[in-house]
């Protein structure tokens, strides 16, 4: 998932990421009919951006990203993402369990200590449940 950059105020980034397994990150977009926005195969050798270091991918990830809106509170970005996933829902649920499969948060806290609303319905948790979706908070 891309790093936020710093900002003035609360910043909120999402990505809804399947991640840990060995084979093709071709095979999630096929079984889910949704393109990614980020793939990576384990194994995999990349360079850090304005570096020569570099690391090697340790296990496949697939992932894709909500809309960037600044301040927009937590919820909005769950919500957002399960729009784009839940039509597949019957294909995530086949994908096996151990592969993981969240939500991630990044939270990017204000200088003034400010975060983003934190808040997630019960409707919404039940939604990520029913699709076997965890929920990952990130605070930096």
């Amino acid at each position: 998932m891309k790093e936020p950059e710093r900002e003035e105020f609360a910043f909120v980034s999402a990505s809804f990421v399947v991640a840990g397994f060995l084979g093709d990150p071709t095979e999630i977009t096929k079984a889910l009919g949704i393109e990614p926005d980020e793939v990576g195969r384990g194994g995999e050798v990349r360079h850090l951006s304005g570096s020569k270091r570099q690391y090697t991918i340790p296990a496949s990830y697939w992932e894709i990203h909500a809309e960037a809106r600044r301040s927009a509170n937590c919820e909005t970005f769950v919500e957002q993402l399960l729009s784009r996933i839940e039509p597949s829902a019957s294909s995530l649920r086949l994908l096996p369990s151990r592969i993981t499969k969240k939500i991630v948060l990044q939270i990017s806290v204000g200088p003034d200590g400010r975060v983003p609303g934190l808040l997630l319905s019960s409707a919404l948790a039940s939604r990520l449940a029913m699709l076997g979706v965890d929920l990952e908070l990130d605070f930096n």
